[in-house]
């Protein structure tokens, strides 16, 4: 096992992240970039990593199904709320 980071894009509010077999630990701001720490075992096969991000305030619908990762503040003040989505549910 190992601890790798991927970086998260603020800018868009679902995106994919391809990382093997993982254990996400904590998502945090290093200089001016969100990213994703996670323990890996690196010679897995990459698994397709679903993430939401949320402002403060903004309505967040009960489904999907999702696991809160952690907040991060940018310096210019913006708070955001990361998610993985765990599991789709119908309506």
């Amino acid at each position: 096992m190992k601890i790798f980071k991927y970086r998260v894009d603020l800018s868009k509010d679902i995106q994919t992240i391809e990382m093997p077999a993982a254990e996400i630990l904590t998502v945090q701001m290093q200089g001016d970039d969100a990213y994703i720490w996670a323990m890996v075992s690196p010679d897995a096969d990459p698994m397709t990593r679903n993430i939401e991000i949320f402002s403060t305030g903004e309505t967040i619908e009960w489904t999907p199904i999702r696991k809160y990762i952690g907040t991060v503040q940018t310096r210019a003040a913006e708070v955001r709320h990361i998610f993985e989505v765990i599991r789709e549910t119908n309506g």
